[in-house]
Protein backbone atom coordinates (compact mmCIF):
# COMPACT_ATOMS: atom_id res chain seq x y z
CA UNK A 1 0.00 0.00 0.00
CA UNK A 2 2.90 2.59 0.98
CA UNK A 3 4.44 1.58 -2.15
CA UNK A 4 1.49 2.36 -4.31
CA UNK A 5 0.99 6.07 -2.48
CA UNK A 6 5.02 6.40 -2.95
CA UNK A 7 4.54 6.02 -6.84
CA UNK A 8 1.54 7.94 -6.94
CA UNK A 9 3.48 10.61 -4.85
CA UNK A 10 6.39 10.70 -7.48
CA UNK A 11 4.20 10.49 -10.75
CA UNK A 12 2.25 13.79 -9.39
CA UNK A 13 5.49 15.54 -8.79
CA UNK A 14 6.58 14.50 -12.71
CA UNK A 15 3.43 15.45 -14.08
CA UNK A 16 3.93 19.04 -12.06
CA UNK A 17 7.34 19.46 -13.12
CA UNK A 18 6.36 18.30 -16.78
CA UNK A 19 3.30 21.18 -16.75
CA UNK A 20 5.75 23.78 -15.54
CA UNK A 21 8.20 23.30 -17.92
CA UNK A 22 5.66 23.34 -20.61
CA UNK A 23 4.15 26.34 -18.94
CA UNK A 24 7.93 28.10 -18.72
CA UNK A 25 8.38 26.90 -22.42
CA UNK A 26 5.22 28.39 -23.54
CA UNK A 27 5.59 31.73 -21.56
CA UNK A 28 8.68 32.11 -23.17
CA UNK A 29 7.74 31.70 -26.54
CA UNK A 30 4.94 34.07 -26.57
CA UNK A 31 7.41 36.65 -24.48
CA UNK A 32 9.62 36.87 -27.42
CA UNK A 33 7.24 35.88 -30.38
CA UNK A 34 7.94 38.20 -33.13
CA UNK A 35 4.63 40.50 -34.08
CA UNK A 36 4.77 41.62 -37.77
CA UNK A 37 3.91 45.15 -38.37
CA UNK A 38 0.52 46.59 -38.93
CA UNK A 39 1.57 47.90 -42.49
CA UNK A 40 4.43 47.54 -44.16
CA UNK A 41 6.25 50.69 -46.37
CA UNK A 42 8.16 49.96 -49.10
CA UNK A 43 10.78 52.96 -50.85
CA UNK A 44 11.71 51.94 -54.50
CA UNK A 45 14.50 53.48 -56.47
CA UNK A 46 16.44 53.26 -59.58
CA UNK A 47 16.19 53.28 -63.06
CA UNK A 48 13.70 52.01 -65.88
CA UNK A 49 13.00 48.62 -64.50
CA UNK A 50 12.09 50.28 -61.38
CA UNK A 51 9.96 52.39 -63.62
CA UNK A 52 8.61 49.02 -64.99
CA UNK A 53 9.20 49.94 -68.70
CA UNK A 54 8.36 47.35 -70.86
CA UNK A 55 5.69 45.86 -68.97
CA UNK A 56 2.59 45.59 -71.50
CA UNK A 57 0.41 44.68 -68.26
CA UNK A 58 0.33 47.63 -66.97
CA UNK A 59 0.92 46.37 -63.67
CA UNK A 60 3.89 48.70 -62.56
CA UNK A 61 7.16 46.70 -62.86
CA UNK A 62 8.30 44.77 -60.49
CA UNK A 63 6.72 46.97 -57.32
CA UNK A 64 2.95 46.68 -57.31
CA UNK A 65 3.83 42.74 -58.04
CA UNK A 66 5.57 42.29 -55.18
CA UNK A 67 3.68 44.64 -53.14
CA UNK A 68 0.66 42.05 -53.87
CA UNK A 69 3.02 39.01 -53.45
CA UNK A 70 3.16 40.44 -50.04
CA UNK A 71 -0.34 40.99 -49.42
CA UNK A 72 -1.29 37.81 -50.59
CA UNK A 73 1.00 35.57 -48.82
CA UNK A 74 1.93 37.59 -45.51
CA UNK A 75 -1.42 39.07 -45.06
CA UNK A 76 0.29 42.15 -44.64
CA UNK A 77 -0.58 45.83 -46.20
CA UNK A 78 1.82 46.86 -48.27
CA UNK A 79 2.54 50.66 -49.77
CA UNK A 80 5.15 50.84 -52.65
CA UNK A 81 6.15 54.24 -53.07
CA UNK A 82 7.70 54.37 -56.40
CA UNK A 83 10.63 57.03 -57.52
CA UNK A 84 12.14 55.23 -60.44
CA UNK A 85 13.02 57.01 -63.50
CA UNK A 86 13.88 55.43 -66.54
CA UNK A 87 17.47 56.19 -67.87
CA UNK A 88 18.80 57.29 -64.28
CA UNK A 89 22.61 56.17 -63.49
CA UNK A 90 23.59 55.67 -60.27
CA UNK A 91 24.83 59.76 -59.44
CA UNK A 92 21.47 60.54 -60.98
CA UNK A 93 19.18 58.42 -58.22
CA UNK A 94 21.45 60.11 -55.56
CA UNK A 95 20.69 63.72 -56.86
CA UNK A 96 17.01 62.88 -57.00
CA UNK A 97 17.45 62.09 -53.59
CA UNK A 98 19.20 64.71 -52.11
CA UNK A 99 16.97 67.24 -53.73
CA UNK A 100 13.50 65.74 -53.13
CA UNK A 101 12.20 66.15 -49.68
CA UNK A 102 9.33 64.26 -50.59
CA UNK A 103 11.80 60.72 -51.36
CA UNK A 104 14.20 61.88 -48.27
CA UNK A 105 11.07 62.22 -45.93
CA UNK A 106 9.49 58.29 -47.64
CA UNK A 107 13.44 57.02 -47.07
CA UNK A 108 12.89 58.25 -43.39
CA UNK A 109 9.47 56.42 -43.00
CA UNK A 110 10.76 52.96 -44.89
CA UNK A 111 10.59 49.58 -43.79
CA UNK A 112 12.26 48.69 -46.72
CA UNK A 113 14.13 50.43 -49.36
CA UNK A 114 14.72 48.50 -53.01
CA UNK A 115 16.95 49.43 -55.78
CA UNK A 116 17.57 48.50 -59.29
CA UNK A 117 21.06 50.54 -60.02
CA UNK A 118 23.97 50.15 -62.69
CA UNK A 119 22.59 49.50 -66.10
CA UNK A 120 22.76 52.82 -67.61
CA UNK A 121 25.79 53.26 -65.56
CA UNK A 122 27.15 50.60 -67.68
CA UNK A 123 25.56 51.64 -71.13
CA UNK A 124 26.61 55.12 -70.22
CA UNK A 125 30.41 53.62 -70.63
CA UNK A 126 29.72 50.71 -73.54
CA UNK A 127 28.17 53.24 -75.31
CA UNK A 128 27.25 52.63 -79.10
CA UNK A 129 30.78 51.56 -79.39
CA UNK A 130 29.92 48.07 -78.06
CA UNK A 131 29.41 46.36 -81.46
CA UNK A 132 32.94 48.04 -82.83
CA UNK A 133 35.36 47.51 -79.83
CA UNK A 134 37.03 43.90 -79.49
CA UNK A 135 36.77 41.77 -76.61
CA UNK A 136 39.69 43.12 -74.80
CA UNK A 137 39.10 46.91 -75.54
CA UNK A 138 35.31 46.41 -74.02
CA UNK A 139 36.81 44.73 -71.10
CA UNK A 140 39.54 47.09 -70.94
CA UNK A 141 36.94 49.89 -70.79
CA UNK A 142 34.63 48.31 -68.20
CA UNK A 143 37.06 47.49 -65.77
CA UNK A 144 38.91 51.04 -66.01
CA UNK A 145 35.39 52.66 -65.12
CA UNK A 146 34.58 51.07 -61.89
CA UNK A 147 36.12 53.05 -59.39
CA UNK A 148 34.31 55.30 -60.79
CA UNK A 149 30.87 53.42 -60.32
CA UNK A 150 31.56 52.07 -57.22
CA UNK A 151 32.24 55.70 -55.83
CA UNK A 152 29.08 56.40 -57.33
CA UNK A 153 27.28 53.66 -56.08
CA UNK A 154 28.88 54.56 -52.48
CA UNK A 155 27.67 58.14 -52.04
CA UNK A 156 23.86 57.08 -53.12
CA UNK A 157 24.09 54.36 -50.46
CA UNK A 158 25.30 56.99 -48.02
CA UNK A 159 22.78 58.95 -48.93
CA UNK A 160 20.58 56.34 -48.20
CA UNK A 161 21.74 55.54 -44.73
CA UNK A 162 21.66 59.39 -43.67
CA UNK A 163 18.18 59.13 -44.15
CA UNK A 164 17.31 55.67 -42.46
CA UNK A 165 20.08 54.15 -40.94
CA UNK A 166 18.36 50.72 -39.98
CA UNK A 167 15.80 49.71 -42.33
CA UNK A 168 17.60 46.97 -45.38
CA UNK A 169 18.12 47.66 -49.01
CA UNK A 170 17.81 45.28 -51.35
CA UNK A 171 19.48 45.90 -54.68
CA UNK A 172 18.93 43.83 -57.71
CA UNK A 173 21.90 42.85 -60.44
CA UNK A 174 21.87 43.63 -63.83
CA UNK A 175 21.45 41.16 -67.03
CA UNK A 176 22.52 41.33 -71.23
CA UNK A 177 19.14 41.60 -72.40
CA UNK A 178 21.49 40.90 -76.35
CA UNK A 179 22.81 37.35 -75.19
CA UNK A 180 20.08 35.93 -77.02
CA UNK A 181 21.24 37.70 -80.11
CA UNK A 182 25.03 38.16 -79.27
CA UNK A 183 25.74 34.96 -77.96
CA UNK A 184 29.31 35.10 -79.39
CA UNK A 185 29.99 38.57 -77.76
CA UNK A 186 31.05 37.02 -74.53
CA UNK A 187 32.42 40.61 -73.59
CA UNK A 188 29.52 41.83 -72.63
CA UNK A 189 28.33 39.42 -70.29
CA UNK A 190 31.77 39.99 -68.60
CA UNK A 191 30.82 43.76 -68.42
CA UNK A 192 27.59 43.33 -66.89
CA UNK A 193 29.19 40.75 -64.33
CA UNK A 194 31.93 43.13 -63.48
CA UNK A 195 29.22 45.93 -62.37
CA UNK A 196 26.78 43.23 -60.48
CA UNK A 197 30.03 42.09 -58.78
CA UNK A 198 30.46 46.13 -57.55
CA UNK A 199 26.39 45.96 -56.43
CA UNK A 200 26.71 42.84 -54.53
CA UNK A 201 29.96 44.36 -52.81
CA UNK A 202 28.55 47.62 -52.15
CA UNK A 203 24.73 46.86 -50.61
CA UNK A 204 26.43 44.26 -48.21
CA UNK A 205 29.03 47.09 -47.10
CA UNK A 206 26.03 49.04 -46.19
CA UNK A 207 23.99 46.02 -44.32
CA UNK A 208 22.03 45.45 -47.33
CA UNK A 209 21.05 42.16 -49.84
CA UNK A 210 22.17 41.74 -53.29
CA UNK A 211 19.30 40.05 -55.36
CA UNK A 212 20.31 38.44 -59.17
CA UNK A 213 18.27 37.96 -61.96
CA UNK A 214 21.62 37.56 -63.88
CA UNK A 215 20.94 33.71 -64.81
CA UNK A 216 17.18 33.92 -65.99
CA UNK A 217 16.92 37.18 -67.38
CA UNK A 218 20.23 37.00 -69.98
CA UNK A 219 19.88 33.31 -70.99
CA UNK A 220 15.85 33.62 -71.06
CA UNK A 221 14.53 29.90 -71.83
CA UNK A 222 17.82 29.17 -73.01
CA UNK A 223 19.16 27.86 -69.66
CA UNK A 224 20.64 24.57 -71.20
CA UNK A 225 24.52 23.94 -72.47
CA UNK A 226 22.51 22.70 -75.58
CA UNK A 227 20.22 25.77 -76.12
CA UNK A 228 23.44 27.66 -75.34
CA UNK A 229 24.92 26.09 -77.94
CA UNK A 230 22.40 26.17 -80.67
CA UNK A 231 22.19 30.20 -80.00
CA UNK A 232 26.38 30.70 -80.25
CA UNK A 233 25.86 29.15 -83.95
CA UNK A 234 23.47 31.02 -84.72
CA UNK A 235 24.94 33.95 -83.70
CA UNK A 236 28.20 33.08 -85.26
CA UNK A 237 26.21 32.62 -88.57
CA UNK A 238 25.31 36.11 -88.43
CA UNK A 239 25.95 39.33 -89.12
CA UNK A 240 26.22 41.91 -85.88
CA UNK A 241 24.93 45.17 -88.30
CA UNK A 242 22.19 42.36 -89.63
CA UNK A 243 20.41 41.70 -86.73
CA UNK A 244 20.66 45.41 -85.15
CA UNK A 245 19.18 46.47 -88.05
CA UNK A 246 16.51 43.92 -88.19
CA UNK A 247 15.66 44.66 -84.68
CA UNK A 248 15.08 48.02 -84.50
CA UNK A 249 15.04 49.89 -88.01
CA UNK A 250 12.42 47.03 -89.17
CA UNK A 251 10.50 47.26 -85.93
CA UNK A 252 10.34 43.72 -85.62
CA UNK A 253 7.60 42.24 -82.85
CA UNK A 254 9.11 39.62 -82.05
CA UNK A 255 11.61 38.79 -79.54
CA UNK A 256 13.87 35.51 -78.62
CA UNK A 257 14.35 35.87 -75.05
CA UNK A 258 10.61 34.66 -73.06
CA UNK A 259 11.77 37.29 -70.37
CA UNK A 260 12.32 40.32 -72.50
CA UNK A 261 9.44 42.76 -73.99
CA UNK A 262 8.79 42.15 -77.61
CA UNK A 263 8.64 46.45 -77.81
CA UNK A 264 12.16 47.25 -76.95
CA UNK A 265 13.96 44.13 -76.83
CA UNK A 266 15.68 45.22 -73.51
CA UNK A 267 13.47 45.68 -70.65
CA UNK A 268 11.78 42.75 -68.87
CA UNK A 269 8.09 41.72 -70.06
CA UNK A 270 5.59 40.90 -68.01
CA UNK A 271 6.76 37.57 -67.01
CA UNK A 272 9.96 38.81 -66.53
CA UNK A 273 8.98 40.95 -63.85
CA UNK A 274 6.97 38.73 -62.49
CA UNK A 275 10.46 36.70 -61.70
CA UNK A 276 11.88 39.72 -60.62
CA UNK A 277 9.32 39.98 -57.86
CA UNK A 278 9.37 36.69 -56.82
CA UNK A 279 13.07 36.64 -56.74
CA UNK A 280 13.06 39.89 -54.66
CA UNK A 281 10.60 38.76 -52.17
CA UNK A 282 12.42 34.71 -52.09
CA UNK A 283 15.54 37.43 -51.03
CA UNK A 284 13.30 39.62 -48.63
CA UNK A 285 11.67 36.33 -46.84
CA UNK A 286 15.10 35.12 -46.23
CA UNK A 287 15.94 38.16 -44.18
CA UNK A 288 12.57 38.97 -42.93
CA UNK A 289 13.65 39.81 -39.45
CA UNK A 290 15.24 43.10 -41.06
CA UNK A 291 12.01 44.47 -42.39
CA UNK A 292 8.75 42.42 -41.43
CA UNK A 293 8.93 42.56 -37.58
CA UNK A 294 8.14 45.03 -34.81
CA UNK A 295 11.50 45.92 -32.80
Amino acid sequence: MRLNKKRALITISATVVGIGIVGLAYYKYMNNKETVKPQLKLVALGDSLTEGMGDSTKQGGYTQRLAKLINNKLVVPTKVLNYGNSGDRSDQINQHLTNSTQQQIAIKKADAIIMTVGGDDLIQKIGGSVLDRSAKELTQAIKASEPEYTAKLTKLMQSIRRYNKTAPIFVFGNYNPLYVYFANLQSINTSVIAYNNINKKIVKKYHGYYVSTFKQLTFGQYQSALAKQKLLQEANASSVEGVVKTLHENKITDEKNAYIAKSDHFHPNSKGYNYMAKKLYATMIKHKATWLYEK
